[in-house]
């Protein structure tokens, strides 16, 4: 038993030490803890713990066509085969279902501004930001159907589920500062003004001519911001 606690704990040293270092930077023990307790989430000591998931996730994401077994083998590989249980990714799962979808978008908004702040572009003192949205396809599940609906035309609906996304990225580094997600049917304009609420001060947004209306200009105002469509 203590042999597998040290070397739990000498991969847990050498995932969170090692790993990710450009994402570590900003992306701190205490940064993802304090967003898991402003979510309210708890936990209780363990492997799968928040920070590990968290980084497991983004690795994932960076890796396309990796699957939940490949990630678990992925810790593995930077520690012990002692780390998992079963090694069939549903350590994995089941650690990234515990976390709440908050925590995720609250970490990915703390890490786009700090690196925005840090490499952003700025014009006439303004910060500037590009908006723009696009549909993604989903797992062909009844959840996600129900969710996100089908597109459909006159010939035939579409084999997957999708959704509509809406994202705001920093001119300067790429680094999303904000995002939103609704079905299919809703439209790319409607998401946008879900997307203000939430909407940073005093910069130069930069859409496309969807954005091209006074509503928008009047909102942005209100915001100390401007306005480029």
């Amino acid at each position: 038993m203590k042999r597998i606690d040290t070397a739990t704990r000498r991969a847990k040293e050498e995932i969170l030490s090692g790993t990710l270092n450009p994402i570590r930077h900003h992306l701190t023990d205490q940064l993802i803890e304090a967003h898991c307790r402003s979510a309210q989430h708890s936990w209780y000591p363990c492997l799968w713990n928040p920070v590990l998931t968290v980084l497991a996730c983004i690795w994932k994401q960076m890796h396309a066509t990796a699957s939940a077994r490949q990630v678990e083998d992925w810790i593995t590989s930077r520690g012990s085969a002692e780390v998992t249980r079963c090694g069939d990714g549903s350590d994995f799962c089941a650690a990234r279902q515990r976390l709440p979808l908050a925590v995720f978008r609250q970490v990915l908004q703390a890490v786009g501004q700090n690196v925005s702040a840090k490499a952003g572009r700025v014009f006439h003192g303004l910060p500037v930001w590009i908006t723009d949205g696009t549909t993604l396809r989903t797992p062909n599940t009844l959840e996600n159907e129900s969710a996100f609906g089908r597109s459909e035309n006159q010939t035939r609906r579409s084999r997957s589920p999708l959704l509509r996304l809406v994202i705001l990225v920093c001119a300067g580094c790429g680094t999303v500062l904000g995002g939103v997600v609704g079905p299919y049917v809703k439209s790319e304009w409607e998401l946008f003004l879900e997307l203000l609420i939430e909407f940073p001060t005093g910069g130069l947004l930069i859409a496309d001519q969807l954005y091209g209306s006074f509503l928008v200009l009047a909102l942005m105002q209100q915001r100390g911001s401007h306005l480029l469509t």
